[in-house]
Protein backbone atom coordinates (compact mmCIF):
# COMPACT_ATOMS: atom_id res chain seq x y z
CA UNK A 1 0.00 0.00 0.00
CA UNK A 2 1.38 3.45 -1.00
CA UNK A 3 2.36 5.81 1.78
CA UNK A 4 0.31 8.94 2.44
CA UNK A 5 2.58 11.99 2.24
CA UNK A 6 2.06 15.56 3.40
CA UNK A 7 4.12 18.57 2.39
CA UNK A 8 4.49 22.23 3.39
CA UNK A 9 4.59 24.83 0.65
CA UNK A 10 4.42 28.62 1.16
CA UNK A 11 3.10 28.19 4.68
CA UNK A 12 0.29 25.81 3.72
CA UNK A 13 0.09 22.10 4.54
CA UNK A 14 -1.00 19.94 1.59
CA UNK A 15 -1.98 16.27 1.32
CA UNK A 16 -2.34 13.45 1.69
CA UNK A 17 -0.76 12.48 -1.63
CA UNK A 18 0.66 9.16 -2.72
CA UNK A 19 4.36 8.50 -3.27
CA UNK A 20 3.72 8.63 -7.02
CA UNK A 21 1.96 11.99 -6.73
CA UNK A 22 4.79 13.33 -4.54
CA UNK A 23 7.32 12.33 -7.20
CA UNK A 24 5.24 14.05 -9.88
CA UNK A 25 5.14 17.25 -7.83
CA UNK A 26 8.90 17.12 -7.29
CA UNK A 27 9.54 16.53 -11.00
CA UNK A 28 7.33 19.50 -11.91
CA UNK A 29 9.14 21.61 -9.29
CA UNK A 30 5.91 22.15 -7.40
CA UNK A 31 7.88 20.86 -4.43
CA UNK A 32 11.33 22.35 -3.87
CA UNK A 33 14.22 20.48 -2.25
CA UNK A 34 13.97 22.82 0.75
CA UNK A 35 10.24 22.17 1.30
CA UNK A 36 9.37 19.98 4.26
CA UNK A 37 7.57 16.65 3.85
CA UNK A 38 6.24 14.00 6.26
CA UNK A 39 4.72 10.55 6.22
CA UNK A 40 4.14 7.84 8.77
CA UNK A 41 7.44 6.39 9.82
CA UNK A 42 9.25 9.73 9.88
CA UNK A 43 9.87 11.18 13.33
CA UNK A 44 9.53 14.79 12.15
CA UNK A 45 9.11 16.97 9.10
CA UNK A 46 12.18 16.64 6.88
CA UNK A 47 13.48 18.51 3.78
CA UNK A 48 12.26 16.93 0.56
CA UNK A 49 15.86 16.75 -0.65
CA UNK A 50 16.54 14.05 1.94
CA UNK A 51 13.85 11.72 0.56
CA UNK A 52 15.84 9.14 -1.36
CA UNK A 53 15.31 9.27 -5.13
CA UNK A 54 12.65 11.98 -5.01
CA UNK A 55 14.53 14.40 -7.27
CA UNK A 56 16.46 11.88 -9.35
CA UNK A 57 13.79 9.49 -10.63
CA UNK A 58 12.27 9.90 -14.14
CA UNK A 59 8.94 11.64 -14.57
CA UNK A 60 6.10 9.39 -13.39
CA UNK A 61 2.85 9.19 -15.35
CA UNK A 62 0.17 11.65 -14.19
CA UNK A 63 -2.10 10.15 -11.52
CA UNK A 64 -5.54 9.15 -12.76
CA UNK A 65 -8.81 10.53 -11.51
CA UNK A 66 -9.59 13.67 -9.60
CA UNK A 67 -6.33 13.65 -7.71
CA UNK A 68 -4.59 15.60 -10.51
CA UNK A 69 -5.50 18.71 -8.56
CA UNK A 70 -2.50 17.92 -6.36
CA UNK A 71 -0.09 19.44 -8.88
CA UNK A 72 -1.85 22.78 -8.44
CA UNK A 73 -1.03 22.81 -4.74
CA UNK A 74 -4.62 22.18 -3.63
CA UNK A 75 -5.56 20.10 -0.63
CA UNK A 76 -5.95 16.52 -1.92
CA UNK A 77 -7.36 13.39 -0.31
CA UNK A 78 -6.96 10.02 -2.05
CA UNK A 79 -10.19 8.36 -3.04
CA UNK A 80 -11.43 6.01 -0.36
CA UNK A 81 -8.75 7.18 2.10
CA UNK A 82 -9.63 8.55 5.49
CA UNK A 83 -6.02 9.17 6.55
CA UNK A 84 -5.03 12.64 7.69
CA UNK A 85 -1.90 14.11 9.24
CA UNK A 86 -1.94 13.61 12.98
CA UNK A 87 -2.61 16.82 14.89
CA UNK A 88 0.26 16.09 17.24
CA UNK A 89 2.87 16.42 14.47
CA UNK A 90 4.76 19.75 14.22
CA UNK A 91 3.46 22.07 11.51
CA UNK A 92 6.17 24.70 11.14
CA UNK A 93 7.40 24.82 7.58
CA UNK A 94 10.85 26.38 8.01
CA UNK A 95 13.15 27.49 10.80
CA UNK A 96 12.20 30.64 12.66
CA UNK A 97 13.96 33.80 11.53
CA UNK A 98 15.83 33.98 14.82
CA UNK A 99 17.27 30.52 14.13
CA UNK A 100 18.31 31.50 10.61
CA UNK A 101 19.96 34.70 11.85
CA UNK A 102 21.70 32.93 14.74
CA UNK A 103 23.12 30.43 12.25
CA UNK A 104 24.32 32.95 9.66
CA UNK A 105 25.37 35.95 11.76
CA UNK A 106 28.73 34.45 12.89
CA UNK A 107 29.65 34.12 9.20
CA UNK A 108 29.24 37.88 8.63
CA UNK A 109 32.19 40.20 9.28
CA UNK A 110 32.86 43.92 9.64
CA UNK A 111 35.24 45.25 6.97
CA UNK A 112 36.92 48.59 7.59
CA UNK A 113 39.55 50.73 6.00
CA UNK A 114 40.08 54.45 6.27
CA UNK A 115 36.68 55.84 7.33
CA UNK A 116 34.67 53.27 5.40
CA UNK A 117 32.77 50.45 7.03
CA UNK A 118 30.80 47.64 5.43
CA UNK A 119 30.15 43.91 5.61
CA UNK A 120 31.52 40.71 4.17
CA UNK A 121 30.62 37.03 4.19
CA UNK A 122 33.01 34.22 5.18
CA UNK A 123 32.81 31.57 2.43
CA UNK A 124 35.66 29.14 3.13
CA UNK A 125 37.59 27.50 5.93
CA UNK A 126 40.74 29.19 4.59
CA UNK A 127 39.41 32.66 5.41
CA UNK A 128 38.03 33.81 2.04
CA UNK A 129 35.54 36.65 2.47
CA UNK A 130 33.11 37.77 -0.24
CA UNK A 131 32.21 41.46 -0.29
CA UNK A 132 31.59 44.32 -2.75
CA UNK A 133 34.23 46.15 -4.77
CA UNK A 134 33.08 49.68 -3.98
CA UNK A 135 33.63 49.03 -0.25
CA UNK A 136 37.29 48.02 -0.43
CA UNK A 137 38.07 50.39 -3.31
CA UNK A 138 41.82 50.87 -3.76
CA UNK A 139 42.68 49.43 -0.34
CA UNK A 140 45.14 46.57 -0.13
CA UNK A 141 44.70 45.77 3.55
CA UNK A 142 41.46 45.94 5.53
CA UNK A 143 40.55 45.53 9.19
CA UNK A 144 38.16 42.64 9.95
CA UNK A 145 35.96 42.12 13.03
CA UNK A 146 33.85 39.05 13.76
CA UNK A 147 30.67 38.94 15.83
CA UNK A 148 32.53 37.30 18.74
CA UNK A 149 34.90 40.34 18.87
CA UNK A 150 37.75 38.46 17.19
CA UNK A 151 39.87 40.93 15.21
CA UNK A 152 42.21 40.21 12.32
CA UNK A 153 43.55 41.72 9.13
CA UNK A 154 42.60 40.87 5.56
CA UNK A 155 44.27 41.29 2.18
CA UNK A 156 42.22 42.16 -0.92
CA UNK A 157 43.11 39.45 -3.44
CA UNK A 158 40.66 40.25 -6.25
CA UNK A 159 38.42 43.09 -7.39
CA UNK A 160 35.68 42.98 -10.05
CA UNK A 161 34.43 46.55 -10.39
CA UNK A 162 32.14 45.66 -13.28
CA UNK A 163 30.01 43.36 -11.10
CA UNK A 164 30.87 45.16 -7.82
CA UNK A 165 32.37 42.08 -6.19
CA UNK A 166 35.62 41.51 -4.32
CA UNK A 167 37.46 38.76 -2.47
CA UNK A 168 39.41 39.29 0.75
CA UNK A 169 41.73 36.74 2.37
CA UNK A 170 41.63 37.00 6.18
CA UNK A 171 44.44 35.92 8.45
CA UNK A 172 44.07 33.45 11.35
CA UNK A 173 40.51 32.26 10.64
CA UNK A 174 39.08 28.92 11.73
CA UNK A 175 35.29 29.01 12.06
CA UNK A 176 32.05 27.97 10.31
CA UNK A 177 31.40 29.49 6.88
CA UNK A 178 28.69 29.68 4.23
CA UNK A 179 29.31 27.13 1.49
CA UNK A 180 28.50 28.67 -1.90
CA UNK A 181 27.93 25.23 -3.41
CA UNK A 182 25.28 24.04 -0.93
CA UNK A 183 23.89 27.19 0.71
CA UNK A 184 22.83 29.27 -2.29
CA UNK A 185 19.23 29.85 -3.39
CA UNK A 186 19.25 28.70 -7.01
CA UNK A 187 16.12 30.70 -7.89
CA UNK A 188 14.40 33.71 -6.37
CA UNK A 189 10.80 34.88 -6.69
CA UNK A 190 9.15 38.25 -6.16
CA UNK A 191 7.55 38.46 -2.75
CA UNK A 192 9.96 36.01 -1.16
CA UNK A 193 10.82 36.90 2.45
CA UNK A 194 14.45 37.78 3.10
CA UNK A 195 16.66 39.22 5.81
CA UNK A 196 19.84 41.31 5.42
CA UNK A 197 22.71 41.24 7.91
CA UNK A 198 25.08 44.21 7.92
CA UNK A 199 26.28 47.26 9.79
CA UNK A 200 24.04 50.20 8.73
CA UNK A 201 25.56 53.52 9.84
CA UNK A 202 28.03 51.65 12.01
CA UNK A 203 25.38 49.68 13.98
CA UNK A 204 27.18 46.38 13.81
CA UNK A 205 25.54 43.04 13.06
CA UNK A 206 22.07 44.44 12.43
CA UNK A 207 19.41 42.13 10.94
CA UNK A 208 16.66 43.72 8.86
CA UNK A 209 13.81 41.93 7.08
CA UNK A 210 11.99 42.60 3.82
CA UNK A 211 10.96 40.95 0.57
CA UNK A 212 12.30 40.50 -2.93
CA UNK A 213 10.67 43.21 -5.06
CA UNK A 214 12.00 42.02 -8.42
CA UNK A 215 14.32 39.04 -8.87
CA UNK A 216 15.90 40.32 -12.10
CA UNK A 217 15.99 44.10 -12.35
CA UNK A 218 17.98 45.52 -15.23
CA UNK A 219 20.13 48.40 -13.98
CA UNK A 220 23.17 50.33 -15.27
CA UNK A 221 25.24 47.98 -13.08
CA UNK A 222 23.72 44.86 -14.68
CA UNK A 223 20.98 42.44 -13.65
CA UNK A 224 20.44 42.81 -9.90
CA UNK A 225 17.93 41.65 -7.32
CA UNK A 226 15.68 44.52 -6.22
CA UNK A 227 14.48 44.36 -2.62
CA UNK A 228 12.85 46.61 -0.04
CA UNK A 229 15.25 46.03 2.86
CA UNK A 230 16.57 49.47 3.97
CA UNK A 231 20.11 50.00 2.66
CA UNK A 232 22.36 52.45 4.48
CA UNK A 233 26.04 53.20 4.65
CA UNK A 234 27.59 50.10 6.22
CA UNK A 235 25.07 47.65 4.72
CA UNK A 236 27.08 47.02 1.54
CA UNK A 237 28.71 43.63 1.28
CA UNK A 238 26.30 41.91 3.66
CA UNK A 239 24.25 38.85 2.71
CA UNK A 240 20.57 38.59 1.83
CA UNK A 241 19.27 35.34 3.33
CA UNK A 242 15.98 33.56 2.65
CA UNK A 243 13.78 31.74 5.14
CA UNK A 244 15.62 28.47 4.53
CA UNK A 245 18.94 30.10 5.42
CA UNK A 246 20.11 30.14 1.80
CA UNK A 247 22.13 33.00 0.33
CA UNK A 248 19.99 35.07 -2.05
CA UNK A 249 22.39 37.90 -2.85
CA UNK A 250 25.11 40.30 -1.72
CA UNK A 251 23.87 43.80 -0.84
CA UNK A 252 25.47 46.30 -3.20
CA UNK A 253 23.56 49.60 -3.16
CA UNK A 254 20.40 51.52 -2.43
CA UNK A 255 18.80 54.65 -3.83
CA UNK A 256 19.39 57.54 -1.42
CA UNK A 257 16.49 59.55 -2.83
CA UNK A 258 13.94 56.72 -2.63
CA UNK A 259 12.59 54.50 0.11
CA UNK A 260 12.45 50.72 -0.06
CA UNK A 261 14.65 50.38 -3.15
CA UNK A 262 17.77 48.36 -2.52
CA UNK A 263 19.78 46.14 -4.83
CA UNK A 264 21.90 43.01 -4.47
CA UNK A 265 24.19 40.97 -6.69
CA UNK A 266 22.47 37.58 -7.22
CA UNK A 267 24.08 34.80 -5.21
CA UNK A 268 24.47 32.56 -8.27
CA UNK A 269 26.44 35.33 -10.00
CA UNK A 270 28.59 35.84 -6.89
CA UNK A 271 29.30 32.11 -6.81
CA UNK A 272 30.34 32.13 -10.46
CA UNK A 273 32.70 35.02 -9.74
CA UNK A 274 34.34 33.19 -6.83
CA UNK A 275 34.72 29.99 -8.89
CA UNK A 276 36.28 31.96 -11.72
CA UNK A 277 38.83 33.62 -9.44
CA UNK A 278 39.70 30.47 -7.52
CA UNK A 279 40.44 28.59 -10.76
CA UNK A 280 43.28 31.04 -11.37
CA UNK A 281 44.74 30.26 -7.96
CA UNK A 282 44.32 26.50 -8.46
CA UNK A 283 46.10 26.69 -11.82
CA UNK A 284 48.98 28.51 -10.15
CA UNK A 285 48.47 31.75 -12.08
CA UNK A 286 48.09 33.55 -8.76
CA UNK A 287 49.20 32.83 -5.21
CA UNK A 288 46.97 32.96 -2.14
CA UNK A 289 48.84 34.87 0.59
CA UNK A 290 49.43 33.07 3.87
CA UNK A 291 48.71 34.47 7.33
CA UNK A 292 52.24 35.75 7.85
CA UNK A 293 52.22 37.68 4.58
CA UNK A 294 48.84 39.24 5.39
CA UNK A 295 49.86 40.31 8.89
CA UNK A 296 53.19 41.75 7.74
CA UNK A 297 51.60 43.63 4.86
CA UNK A 298 49.48 45.81 7.19
CA UNK A 299 50.04 49.54 7.40
CA UNK A 300 51.43 50.24 10.87
CA UNK A 301 52.03 53.42 12.78
CA UNK A 302 55.35 52.97 14.60
CA UNK A 303 55.99 56.46 15.92
CA UNK A 304 54.32 59.81 16.55
CA UNK A 305 55.80 61.11 13.31
CA UNK A 306 54.07 58.32 11.35
CA UNK A 307 50.64 59.59 12.48
CA UNK A 308 50.72 61.74 9.37
CA UNK A 309 49.91 58.60 7.39
CA UNK A 310 46.75 58.17 9.45
CA UNK A 311 45.59 61.66 8.56
CA UNK A 312 44.52 60.23 5.21
CA UNK A 313 41.43 59.02 7.09
CA UNK A 314 39.96 62.49 7.16
CA UNK A 315 38.38 64.84 4.64
CA UNK A 316 40.06 67.95 6.07
CA UNK A 317 43.14 68.33 8.25
CA UNK A 318 44.41 71.51 9.90
CA UNK A 319 47.59 71.47 11.96
CA UNK A 320 47.18 73.82 14.94
CA UNK A 321 50.56 73.06 16.49
CA UNK A 322 53.14 70.28 16.41
CA UNK A 323 51.42 66.85 16.55
CA UNK A 324 48.02 68.51 17.12
CA UNK A 325 45.31 68.65 14.46
CA UNK A 326 41.73 69.69 13.86
CA UNK A 327 40.31 67.01 11.57
CA UNK A 328 36.96 66.61 9.79
CA UNK A 329 35.57 63.16 8.96
CA UNK A 330 33.65 62.20 5.84
CA UNK A 331 30.44 62.68 7.86
CA UNK A 332 31.38 66.24 8.79
CA UNK A 333 32.33 65.50 12.41
CA UNK A 334 35.03 67.88 13.67
CA UNK A 335 37.53 66.25 16.03
CA UNK A 336 40.77 67.15 17.77
CA UNK A 337 43.63 64.72 17.27
CA UNK A 338 46.79 64.72 19.39
CA UNK A 339 49.77 62.42 19.10
CA UNK A 340 52.67 61.70 21.38
CA UNK A 341 55.41 59.10 21.59
CA UNK A 342 52.98 56.71 23.28
CA UNK A 343 49.46 57.24 21.96
CA UNK A 344 47.05 58.96 19.61
CA UNK A 345 44.19 60.77 21.34
CA UNK A 346 40.95 61.79 19.63
CA UNK A 347 38.55 64.29 21.24
CA UNK A 348 35.11 65.67 20.44
CA UNK A 349 33.80 68.74 22.28
CA UNK A 350 30.16 68.46 23.36
CA UNK A 351 30.16 71.82 25.13
CA UNK A 352 30.02 73.18 28.65
CA UNK A 353 27.89 71.48 31.27
CA UNK A 354 25.22 73.43 33.14
CA UNK A 355 26.31 74.17 36.69
CA UNK A 356 23.21 72.38 38.02
CA UNK A 357 24.06 69.19 36.12
CA UNK A 358 27.52 68.70 37.59
CA UNK A 359 26.05 67.11 40.73
CA UNK A 360 22.90 65.75 39.09
CA UNK A 361 22.63 62.06 40.03
CA UNK A 362 20.55 61.24 36.93
CA UNK A 363 23.12 62.81 34.63
CA UNK A 364 26.06 61.11 36.34
CA UNK A 365 24.28 57.73 36.22
CA UNK A 366 23.56 58.21 32.49
CA UNK A 367 27.23 59.06 31.89
CA UNK A 368 28.42 55.96 33.74
CA UNK A 369 25.96 53.82 31.79
CA UNK A 370 27.17 55.19 28.45
CA UNK A 371 30.82 54.70 29.38
CA UNK A 372 30.18 51.08 30.31
CA UNK A 373 28.53 50.32 26.96
CA UNK A 374 31.15 51.67 24.57
CA UNK A 375 34.55 49.95 24.67
CA UNK A 376 36.49 52.53 22.68
CA UNK A 377 35.03 55.93 23.60
CA UNK A 378 34.59 57.59 27.00
CA UNK A 379 32.82 60.74 28.16
CA UNK A 380 35.15 62.91 30.24
CA UNK A 381 34.23 66.00 32.31
CA UNK A 382 37.01 68.54 32.78
CA UNK A 383 37.36 70.98 35.66
CA UNK A 384 35.86 73.89 33.70
CA UNK A 385 32.65 71.81 33.28
CA UNK A 386 33.56 71.09 29.66
CA UNK A 387 32.25 67.70 28.46
CA UNK A 388 34.33 65.75 25.96
CA UNK A 389 33.99 62.43 24.16
CA UNK A 390 37.46 60.96 24.27
CA UNK A 391 39.25 57.95 22.82
CA UNK A 392 42.88 56.98 22.76
CA UNK A 393 44.93 54.33 20.98
CA UNK A 394 48.34 53.09 22.11
CA UNK A 395 50.79 53.99 19.38
CA UNK A 396 52.64 50.69 19.64
CA UNK A 397 51.25 48.47 16.88
CA UNK A 398 48.22 50.62 15.98
CA UNK A 399 47.29 50.65 12.31
CA UNK A 400 45.17 52.97 10.21
CA UNK A 401 42.16 50.65 10.23
CA UNK A 402 42.14 50.59 14.04
CA UNK A 403 42.16 54.38 14.16
CA UNK A 404 39.26 54.30 11.71
CA UNK A 405 37.43 51.94 14.09
CA UNK A 406 37.92 54.42 16.94
CA UNK A 407 36.55 57.29 14.87
CA UNK A 408 33.57 55.23 13.68
CA UNK A 409 32.79 54.24 17.26
CA UNK A 410 32.85 57.88 18.36
CA UNK A 411 30.52 58.90 15.54
CA UNK A 412 28.14 56.05 16.42
CA UNK A 413 28.06 57.20 20.05
CA UNK A 414 27.35 60.77 19.02
CA UNK A 415 24.66 59.72 16.56
CA UNK A 416 22.82 57.70 19.20
CA UNK A 417 23.26 59.70 22.40
CA UNK A 418 24.09 63.35 21.67
CA UNK A 419 20.40 64.28 21.79
CA UNK A 420 19.83 62.91 25.29
CA UNK A 421 22.83 64.84 26.65
CA UNK A 422 21.83 68.21 25.19
CA UNK A 423 19.49 68.93 28.11
CA UNK A 424 22.47 68.97 30.45
CA UNK A 425 24.58 71.32 28.33
CA UNK A 426 24.59 75.09 28.19
CA UNK A 427 23.39 76.56 24.89
CA UNK A 428 26.20 77.42 22.52
CA UNK A 429 25.28 81.10 22.79
CA UNK A 430 25.98 81.00 26.52
CA UNK A 431 29.41 79.59 25.89
CA UNK A 432 30.05 82.35 23.39
CA UNK A 433 28.78 84.94 25.88
CA UNK A 434 31.10 83.47 28.52
CA UNK A 435 34.01 83.66 26.11
CA UNK A 436 33.10 87.23 25.19
CA UNK A 437 32.77 88.17 28.87
CA UNK A 438 36.14 86.63 29.62
CA UNK A 439 37.67 88.48 26.68
CA UNK A 440 36.03 91.70 27.84
CA UNK A 441 37.45 91.20 31.34
CA UNK A 442 40.89 90.61 29.85
CA UNK A 443 40.56 93.74 27.72
CA UNK A 444 39.45 95.80 30.71
CA UNK A 445 42.32 94.50 32.84
CA UNK A 446 44.78 95.26 30.05
CA UNK A 447 43.32 98.74 29.68
CA UNK A 448 43.63 99.30 33.44
CA UNK A 449 47.27 98.22 33.31
CA UNK A 450 47.91 100.57 30.41
CA UNK A 451 46.25 103.41 32.33
CA UNK A 452 48.35 102.75 35.44
CA UNK A 453 51.52 102.58 33.36
CA UNK A 454 50.61 105.87 31.72
CA UNK A 455 50.05 107.49 35.14
CA UNK A 456 53.43 106.24 36.34
CA UNK A 457 55.08 107.73 33.26
CA UNK A 458 53.32 111.06 33.91
CA UNK A 459 54.53 111.07 37.51
CA UNK A 460 58.08 110.38 36.37
CA UNK A 461 57.83 113.20 33.80
CA UNK A 462 56.58 115.61 36.48
CA UNK A 463 59.46 114.65 38.76
CA UNK A 464 61.93 115.22 35.92
CA UNK A 465 60.44 118.64 35.24
CA UNK A 466 60.67 119.61 38.95
CA UNK A 467 64.29 118.57 39.00
CA UNK A 468 65.02 120.65 35.92
CA UNK A 469 63.50 123.73 37.53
Amino acid sequence: MSKAWYYLRDGVRHGPVSSQQLSALAYARKIAPSDLVWCEGLADWTPAAKVKGLFTMPAPPPPPGPNRGADRGSHVRSAGSNQSAPASRPTRQLPEWKEVIAHRLPQVVVIQHSCYIGAGLLISAEGLILTVAHLVGDASVVHIDFADNTVTRGLVIDLDSEHDLALVKAASVSRPFLDLHTDVAESVEAGEAIVAIGHPRGHRFTSTSGIVSAPRRRTPAGILIQHDVPSNSGSSGGPLIDRAGKLVGIVTSGLTDAQGMGFAVPAVEARAYVDRVMKEFVKGKRKVPDDEEILEYGIRIHSAHAVNRALGLFEEVKCIEENSYVVTTSRGTVLLLYSSDEQVEVLYSLGRLKSSAKNDATFLAALLHLNSNFPLSRFTLWEDRHLWLRASCPLNGIDVAQLGTVVSDMEAVLSEHLGELQNYLEPADNEQDDDESAQQEDDEAEAQDDYEDAEDEDDEWDEDEDGAD
